[in-house]
């Protein structure tokens, strides 16, 4: 059982990303940090994801700061002109 807990990378990054969005279990905890111990890539699977996840929520509220784009007439019509050439 110790080696598959400590040799299953999928599993310990699909732990790293519930880690980030909610709470894990005690056991998937215990999984994860054994595993983390021992392997660097997943820790630095971790470290890429938390940077990633800091990124995105800095652009999200940026988006949110901002009013919503509208296209203008002439925009809708072109739009509407390509999407009639598609069908």
């Amino acid at each position: 059982m110790f080696k598959r807990i400590m040799y299953n990378c999928e599993k310990a990054q699909r732990l790293t990303i519930k880690k980030q969005e909610s709470k894990l279990t005690p056991y998937e905890y215990l999984q994860y940090r054994i595993h983390m111990q021992y392997c660097l890539v997943c820790r630095k699977f971790e470290q890429f994801s938390a940077l990633l996840n800091q990124f995105l929520q800095r652009g999200r509220q940026g988006l949110e700061d901002q009013p919503p784009n509208k296209l203008s007439p002439e925009e809708k019509k072109e739009l509407q002109r390509k999407i009639d050439e598609m069908s």
